[in-house]
């Protein structure tokens, strides 16, 4: 076990601690679920203190407590008086949260009732300078999920701007190709996928996309098309509207020409 920061004087030995652990799911993070409760598990053997419950949330982010059950469950269960532990531990302070609101005000509603909150790998030291790091830190933290958030969608646009697909399911018409453009750093390949024509359906997409150009009604576009893209009038309204079919491909607000074979010709959108 590495050398973790040792517990504070006031989570001597024999000491009731919950351990709060989270992941982001895959396999590039820092420290796995798995990992983080293997290590606390072993540093409560080490130092002495009772491990009483362990509260884990995997693939969830820190930037909110939505979806983060196990974080909400152990905030109730802290609250009440006959199950509140000495102390909560967590393998760093971005496990607990990564918004700055959120940390600040879920370790103060804890520190009020009497919780230690204890990092393993966060050096922050006692009293007020203590607090001051602490929440430099949270800052950091929360500036590290902004900058990821950055660097996602910049690796998303790129990737659509190349004919990839941003992920979802291909409108009808179109296949999602599997492609493997590179390695993650686990070794592992980094597999993204671009829209085809679909043999079957692709070339009734273009019929009905020129039926509707001729202004023919969606019943006749049904019938011409056997009812193998749709059946109900307001699925065509969907379809009609969706500028995919003009081979546009999009990342958020950033629309991409010429990203995959258009069903539709611009002067007949």
């Amino acid at each position: 076990m590495p050398d973790y920061i040792p517990p504070p004087p006031t989570l001597p030995p024999g000491s009731r601690v919950f351990a709060y652990l989270r992941d982001s799911g895959g396999r590039e993070q820092e420290q796995s679920v798995i990992q983080q409760r293997t290590d606390i598990t072993s540093y409560c053997e080490k130092y002495g203190l009772f491990l009483e419950r362990v509260f884990s949330d995997v693939a969830r982010s820190g930037g909110s407590t939505k979806g983060r059950d196990q974080f909400t469950t152990m905030i109730d269960t802290a609250s009440d008086p006959n199950a509140r532990p000495v102390g909560l531990l967590v393998w760093n302070l971005s496990r607990f949260s990564r918004d700055v609101d959120d940390a600040a005000f879920y370790k103060a509603f804890l520190r009020r009732l009497g919780v230690v909150i204890h990092s393993l790998t966060d050096h922050i030291p006692e009293g007020l300078a203590g607090r001051i790091l602490e929440s430099v830190k949270d800052y950091s933290n929360a500036d590290y999920l902004d900058q990821l958030k950055v660097q996602i969608k910049r690796a998303l646009e790129t990737n659509v701007r190349a004919g990839y697909a941003e992920g979802g399911y291909p409108p009808r018409g179109y296949l999602a190709e599997k492609v493997t453009i590179g390695r993650k750093r686990d070794g592992n390949p980094r597999i993204v996928s671009r829209w085809i024509p679909d043999p079957e359906l692709f070339p009734l997409a273009v019929l009905a996309w020129k039926l509707r150009a001729e202004g023919k009604p969606y019943s006749e576009i049904t019938k011409a098309t056997g009812g193998k893209l749709y059946l109900n009038s307001g699925s065509w309204t969907s379809f009609f509207c969706n500028e995919t079919y003009r081979g546009i491909g999009k990342c958020g607000d950033v629309k991409i020409a010429n990203h995959h074979e258009a069903a539709v010709m611009q002067e007949d959108w």
